[in-house]
């Protein structure tokens, strides 16, 4: 009798880690095949040059999209995507106004963050999910203006979509050791 119990108490936590039997995935497989870096950060290949005598900020625009980039305005919250296990993802882009196009090499580091109230005091801001990677010459793309821009760059999220108040904060750093930084706030 125990055993014919055991069978399904077993079964039901197969079947959530591994997804809805006879569902496949999408086409194109899972989410990281379609990021720009495979998931993977790549932060070992990231050497800054000290030979560089460019200084200053660089200046970033956030922006969104899996294939191409498009800037977000200063409201604006980005799309989030459900996957088929019904976890969420972004699929979010930086342009670099001021980048050295002699140096195809970017350091980007984005943090999701949430508050729910209080938002005002920092401590009540949340970090939801962080992603580290590097962009070089195979991902960047220089625009006609001799900008910098990436896109497909995944980031996976958890309680940051269903939060009032959203943040994203990217870092972003060149060879020349010049760093950029943007905060993007949405509410709900």
């Amino acid at each position: 009798m125990r055993l014919t119990l055991l069978v399904p108490a077993l079964a039901l936590p197969t079947i959530l880690l591994t997804g809805c039997p006879g569902i496949d995935p999408p086409a194109g497989g899972p989410p990281c095949e379609d990021d720009l870096t495979m998931c993977e950060d790549g932060t070992s290949k990231f050497v800054e040059d000290p030979s560089c005598e460019l200084s200053g900020d660089l200046e970033l625009q956030l922006g969104e999209g899996q294939d191409d980039f498009s800037p977000l305005a200063a409201d604006q919250p980005p799309q989030t995507y459900s996957g088929f296990q019904g976890g969420q993802h972004l699929w979010l882009g930086v342009r670099v106004v001021n980048a050295d196009l002699e140096r195809p090499l970017l350091e980007v580091r984005v943090s999701m963050k949430y508050c729910e109230e209080n938002c005002d005091d920092p401590s009540n801001w949340r970090t939801d999910n962080v992603r580290e990677l590097v962009a070089d010459s195979n991902t960047l793309t220089t625009t006609s203006d001799g900008w910098y821009e990436l896109s497909s760059v995944l980031v996976q999220v958890f309680n940051w979509s269903f939060a009032a108040n959203q943040r994203i904060e990217m870092l972003v750093t060149d060879p020349c050791s010049r760093q950029g930084y943007l905060v993007h706030e949405t509410s709900q």
